[in-house]
């Protein structure tokens, strides 16, 4: 069973999972078995889903902890979450950043920006063992910039030239008090 933290509300938005939450309460995207709920107060029993999906969201959390730890209670031992964020060191944030203009990543409602290795750190605090990271551009994000996109992709390190920070983790204890 897999659960999609912030599935979102808007028709280009994924959901991923069997059952689907975020705040909204009238989705456009219309996931499925959908329910309106906050990731830091998950409604669900402890392990009881097998993998948990939370793209583009933890940016926008005011206690990322507190919500990593819940994902951590309500997965079974041995299952795994999926965290994706942008990628603060993508070319074009660079660019802009060098050129003095005003970050998009404080747009879209972002209250902070994480490298791989503060996602590592507070993975491992809420209790996961970390699996594997990559550093790709989710098949949901348009840009009017593709034809570049795709050329940093051929010069450039996945690093830098990729849009999103994907990290893997498992659960590998009981629930996490």
């Amino acid at each position: 069973m897999i659960l999609d933290v912030g599935s979102g509300c808007d028709e280009l938005d994924i959901a991923r999972g069997d059952i689907s939450i975020d705040l909204c309460k009238a989705p456009r995207n219309n996931p499925r078995n959908f329910i309106c709920a906050d990731a830091h107060h998950l409604p669900f029993r402890e392990e009881v889903f097998d993998r948990v999906c939370m793209y583009e969201v933890i940016e926008h959390l005011e206690n990322p902890l507190l919500c990593l730890r819940e994902i951590y209670r309500i997965l079974k031992q041995g299952g795994t979450i999926e965290v994706s964020t942008p990628n603060i060191f993508h070319w074009r944030i660079l660019l802009r950043q060098m050129r003095g203009l005003s970050q998009i990543l404080s747009d879209y409602g972002h209250i902070a920006c994480w490298t791989k290795t503060e996602m590592q750190n507070i993975l491992l605090r809420s209790g996961f063992s970390i699996i594997q990271f990559k550093y790709l551009t989710l098949p949901n994000v348009l840009t009017p910039h593709r034809i570049l996109d795709h050329i940093a992709r051929m010069i450039l390190p996945s690093a830098i030239a990729e849009r999103n920070l994907l990290t893997i983790a498992r659960k590998i204890g009981g629930a996490k008090k």
